[in-house]
């Protein structure tokens, strides 16, 4: 997660206090783990479900990267759970649509997942009724388009790099 984007986000943390949160799109655990970290150091008994496909995903899906293995994000959220004893975690593998079938409700959902609009519609339709939702990759041309059509929330901007993310709070 880059700088900018730490101080808006702890913020919407601070004030709403979730108690568990959704990752769509974990990749290697780095924003798992700083979500986590910040919600732990208030509520021990966080809940995280992450959501990935954890195996190599077409260009279009993943902005033309892939994702490396499970194993980077399980090492990360084990430092979490050897830290917070009551801390639990659950990662779920393959793709959204076939994983996600039923809307869930959490406290905080932070999705960066396939970059397609489909999928950007999918994923927001399983968690719409959760209290704050984050997209990352406003600025790719599938997410705008599926964001703008959601069409509520407001935009967190930042200076040295070209993503954005838009943010909605329930």
């Amino acid at each position: 997660m880059i700088e900018e984007a730490q101080g808006p986000i702890l913020k919407l943390i601070e004030e709403h206090r979730p108690k568990s949160i959704c990752e769509i799109g974990c990749h290697e655990g780095m924003t798992a783990r700083w979500l986590c970290h910040n919600v732990l150091e208030y509520f021990p008994r966080l809940q995280y479900f992450g959501y990935d496909a954890f195996e190599e995903v077409p260009k279009v899906e993943h902005n033309g990267k892939s994702i490396p293995k499970q194993q980077k994000i399980i090492t990360r959220l084990n430092w979490l759970k050897r830290k917070y004893k009551h801390f639990q975690y659950n990662l779920i593998k393959g793709y959204t649509q076939d994983t996600l079938v039923s809307p869930v409700k959490v406290g905080l959902v932070y999705i960066d997942g396939g970059h397609s609009y489909e999928t950007v519609k999918h994923d927001y339709s399983m968690v719409q009724d959760s209290k704050i939702i984050i997209f990352d990759d406003y600025n790719l041309p599938d997410v705008k388009r599926a964001i703008d059509e959601i069409g509520k929330g407001y935009l967190m901007p930042f200076s040295h790099r070209k993503n954005k993310k838009w943010v909605i709070v329930n």
